[in-house]
Order: C-alpha cells, then sequence, then structure tokens
C-alpha cells in the first residue's frame, strides 16, 4: 500500500506539472497569436515614427496629419521635434538643456514602437532603425557639448553683471545705460532663467542624459 500510494503521488504531482507546462504553453500560443495579428498595425505606426523623425532630423517639414497609424501620445511626441532639432521657438532660441530634456520624453514615449523593431519577423526594419539611432546620437552629442556652452556663457554674464555696480562705484561715474529699460527678457532663450540681482551664481544644470548611446534603442 505504502508503495503504491507513494506511486499515485508521483503520478498526480507529474500530471499536474504536465498541466502547468501545457497552461504555460496555450498562453505563449494566445500571445503569440495576438501578436501576429497586431504586427502589421504595429509595424505600420513604427514605420510612420521612424519616417517622420528622421525626416524631422534632416529639417524636412513633416504633416502629422498625414499619419493615421500614430496614437495620439504619439503624434504629441512628435509635434516637439522640430523645435529640438531647431532649437528655435518662433522668434526664440531653446537652451540646449531644454532640448535635451525634451528629446529624452519623446524618446521615452515613442520606445514601445520603436521596441517593434526588435520582434521576431521584423529583422527588415534593422537598417531604418540603426539609421535613426544614429542621428539622435548625433543630435544629442551636439546638444551635450552646447549645453555646456550656454552655461559657461551663462556663469560669466552673471559674474559680469555682479560686478558692474562696484566698477560705477569706484571711477565715480554713473553709467546712463543702468536707466535704459532692458529688453534681454524679450528674447530671452526658453528656459533662460533671470540670475538674481545680489549673487552671482553658476545656473543649476539639468541632469545630461547619461550618454546613452542606444538613444531610445529598445532592449
Amino acid at each position: 500500500m505504502r508503495v503504491a500510494d507513494r506511486l499515485t503521488e508521483e503520478e498526480e504531482h507529474q500530471l499536474q506539472q504536465a498541466e502547468r507546462v501545457e497552461g504555460t504553453q496555450a498562453k505563449e500560443r494566445e500571445e503569440e497569436a495576438e501578436v501576429a495579428h497586431e504586427l502589421p498595425h504595429a509595424v505600420a505606426r513604427y514605420a510612420e515614427v521612424v519616417a517622420a523623425v528622421t525626416a524631422m532630423l534632416d529639417h524636412r517639414t513633416v504633416d502629422l496629419d498625414q499619419l493615421t497609424a500614430l496614437t495620439a501620445e504619439e503624434r504629441d511626441a512628435l509635434e516637439v521635434m522640430p523645435e529640438i532639432v531647431s532649437g528655435r521657438r518662433g522668434q526664440r532660441s531653446v537652451l540646449a538643456e531644454v532640448r535635451l530634456e525634451r528629446l529624452n520624453q519623446v524618446l521615452a514615449t515613442l520606445q514601445p514602437v520603436l521596441a517593434v523593431a526588435t520582434m521576431q519577423g521584423t529583422e527588415r526594419l534593422g537598417a531604418s532603425f540603426e539609421q535613426m539611432r544614429e542621428q539622435l546620437n548625433e543630435l544629442r552629442h551636439q546638444l551635450t557639448v552646447q549645453e555646456e556652452s550656454e552655461e559657461n556663457r551663462l556663469l560669466l554674464e552673471q559674474m559680469i553683471k555682479a560686478k558692474k555696480p562696484d566698477d560705477d562705484d569706484d571711477d565715480g561715474t554713473d553709467d546712463d545705460d543702468d536707466d535704459a529699460p532692458a529688453d534681454d527678457d524679450a528674447e530671452a532663450p526658453v528656459g533662460a532663467e533671470p540670475a538674481p540681482a545680489a549673487a552671482a551664481q553658476a545656473p543649476t544644470a539639468a541632469a545630461t542624459p547619461g550618454g546613452d548611446d542606444d538613444a531610445g534603442a529598445p532592449g
């Protein structure tokens, strides 16, 4: 009886294992079927996103209304790309720090659709993705260098402004320009903050992206 009972327990355990394996396999088959069903639409979204980003990186105009496969979030993200690439918002310039931050936000939004390039059956998409990634990496590098230059320039300007009142007191003369209304704010770059009047401190630098060479590359 003990042997028979032990064998029965082993058989029940094996049966339970087989049922779990079958359940897992069935779930995987369902997921694969779902992916296969959704893949054409995902590839269409991917193609529109990559084509739009590549065109914008080449400073070409893209009519987003003509891209019908995009989600609302992807469309909103792409609307910011021209400003990131050109560094202009209307008549105002946009600081590199702000452009870098927005580029990271755009790539985070586009990450799911860009991940389509890594899915089984989409190997042909690899070339277009690599081309776009190289361009994005180059843009990221340019913005990083420009951000450092802008920070140094802003620091120098703040130091000059902080020292200027002392210079006027030393020579005993009044600078007529001090009384003239300043119009710097009208042309101030987007993201620039007025320096405190009583101190000359370096502007707080936003965290520079950690050198992610994949520029939003999936996986």
